[in-house]
Formats: C-alpha cells, sequence, structure tokens
C-alpha cells in the first residue's frame, strides 16, 4: 500500500494502517453537518432481516446493509464513505468493492489481501459512517461508479450497542508531503484493548477529499490518549476535517492480528 504509516502519542504499542484519497475525482458530497465527536447520527429505514421469534438474533442471522455515501480519487487510490443503513450493529463485516469506469465497465474488483484492513467495517453501529479504500490500477479510466457486496462468509452482526468513544478537539496539519490529524480519544470503560480511529477531511463546499483510517492498539478502558493519524499524502489548500471517529475494534474480529496488550 502507498498510504502507510505509524501513528501514536501514548505509552502502549500500536499497529497502524493509514489511507486517504485527494479530490481529483469526486462522488457524492458528504454533508458538511458531520459531528466531529460521534459522526452522523441519521437513521434510515432498513432492508435487514428481522428475527421472526422473540429468542435473540444469531449473528449470521440477517443481512448487513451498508449504503455507500460518497467517494474520492487521488491517483490511484480511491476512498470510500458507507452507513450502516440497518437496524443492528455490525460487529464486523468483510465487503467486495468493484469499481466502474463511466461507460459501466469494471476497472477492479476487491475484497483486499488477508489481513488487510482495507475492506473490513467494525464497530459499526445503525446510522453510523465508516471509510474503507481500494488501490487502482494505475492506467485506470476515469472512475463513473463504485459498488460494495457484504461476503455473507465474512460477517457477524449484533444488537448491542457498539461502544462510543468521545473525540475531543481535533486539529489538522498540512505540508507540501503531507496531512496530519491530531485529536483526543476517550475509552469508555466497557471498551475492549483494539481501536479503529478515523477522520474525514473535505473541501470548502463539502466534497470528500480524503479518509484516514487507523487501527490502534492496547487501549485501556476510560483511559484518554491523543492520536494522530498520518495520511502521507498532501491535500489541498482549503481541506477541512468534517468528522472524526472512533469505534471499537471487537476482539474476535479477523481484521488483522493485532499484538498481546497485557491487561486487557
Amino acid at each position: 500500500m502507498r498510504r502507510l504509516g505509524s501513528a501514536l502519542a501514548g505509552a502502549a504499542a500500536v499497529a497502524l494502517l493509514l489511507t486517504g484519497c485527494g479530490a481529483s475525482t469526486r462522488g457524492t458530497a458528504v454533508p458538511p453537518a458531520l459531528d466531529v465527536a460521534t459522526g452522523t447520527t441519521s437513521t434510515a429505514a432498513s432492508s435487514a432481516a428481522l428475527p421472526t421469534s422473540t429468542a435473540p438474533a444469531s449473528p449470521i442471522a440477517g443481512a448487513v446493509d451498508l449504503h455507500p455515501l460518497s467517494w474520492g480519487v487521488d491517483g490511484d487510490l480511491l476512498s470510500l464513505v458507507v452507513r450502516n443503513a440497518g437496524t443492528r450493529t455490525v460487529d464486523y463485516a468483510r465487503v467486495r468493492i468493484t469499481v466502474l469506469d463511466r461507460r459501466g465497465h469494471v476497472i477492479t474488483r476487491t475484497t483486499g489481501a488477508t489481513g488487510s484492513t482495507c475492506c473490513t467495517v467494525v464497530g459499526l453501529s445503525p446510522g453510523k459512517r465508516f471509510g474503507l479504500f481500494v488501490n487502482l490500477p494505475h492506467d485506470a479510466a476515469a472512475v463513473g461508479s463504485v459498488h460494495l457486496d457484504v461476503l455473507p462468509a465474512r460477517r457477524r452482526l449484533t444488537d448491542a450497542p457498539a461502544p462510543k468513544l468521545r473525540v475531543g478537539t481535533a486539529t489538522l496539519s498540512r505540508t507540501s508531503t503531507d496531512a496530519v490529524v491530531t485529536a483526543r480519544f476517550t475509552a469508555p470503560a466497557s471498551i475492549g484493548p483494539y481501536v479503529a480511529g478515523q477522520a474525514f477531511l473535505t473541501d470548502r463546499t463539502g466534497h470528500l477529499v480524503a479518509v484516514i483510517s487507523g487501527r490502534f492498539y492496547c487501549f485501556t478502558p476510560g483511559a484518554t490518549r491523543v492520536l494522530r493519524m498520518q495520511l502521507l499524502h498532501p491535500v489541498p489548500r482549503g481541506t477541512r476535517i468534517s468528522a472524526v471517529l472512533g469505534y471499537a475494534v471487537p476482539r474476535h474480529s479477523p481484521v488483522a492480528s493485532p499484538p498481546v496488550c497485557h491487561g486487557a
């Protein structure tokens, strides 16, 4: 991956994958009213299958309804934002991303390499948003549309609400070669040691410029940490933070092989 970096202010170990995209090609605009602390909380009608009895729903029952909201391309990297349009929390869901050109021809289709975080949503409550990404061929035609499908054998649903991380003031710093978002995250008492942190960057009109997404390990319940999320790619003048989000990564998620956290 071209967008790789490590970023963390804290005493614990960290394994981090960062991604982003520029605004040379844009999809649907991200609404500019995203809340920096918690993201959007809008809801939509669900197409997820509902349980037909009073027994607890199975983690493998029902459909994962992830709705693509926006996308953007910079060079050979495409990033997109999706929303959980269902009524159950997505514990984790691996997706197949299909990118089409303006004539409807497939540019690329991928679920990501084994262990990659590019194509897996984690800890996503109904109505919440999550950023994904995919590499494009160097000679790819202009992107016309982006689609995704959830892999049936690579997803888990839950009726329990996902733990909420509090996100404090976030800042964006730009250089000629990089963009860095720094934010303070506070974990609830119920959180596990693994966290996904994301930042959505937009231009002055609200169009998606970049998504930065990272995995941070060895979070202590109730603790506050300052996370430094690095894009390793410049962003245009006028780029701003639209949202900073934090999600708990379930212990049983197959996203990656995290380190052992003492006391976790």
